[in-house]
């Protein structure tokens, strides 16, 4: 039987949008950014598009036994989704 997660969250952030290069920080550094399942399947059909692994996107988290989808990190701890326009 699966149990339901709950999350405490900042109002704020339901209205949060990643603004990518035009951002003047990297707030996304080092955090576990989690992902539903339809933004998971967005990310595996832009992986697909592009010829890569969908692993480069998305990564499967399990933390006491429980799984939860989450958006990659690139080796220097930011979203693998920021390109070199963004900086570190």
């Amino acid at each position: 039987m699966a149990t339901a997660s709950r999350v405490i969250t900042f109002r704020y952030l339901k209205r949060f949008r990643c603004i990518a290069d035009q951002c003047e920080d990297t707030c996304c550094g080092n955090w576990r950014v989690g992902v539903d399942d339809d933004t998971r399947v967005k990310l595996e059909a832009l992986a697909a598009r592009r010829a890569e692994e969908p692993s480069k996107y998305v990564v499967l988290h399990t933390i006491n036994e429980q799984k939860s989808w989450a958006m990659q990190r690139a080796e220097n701890g930011n979203c693998a989704m920021l390109d070199d326009k963004q900086g570190d």
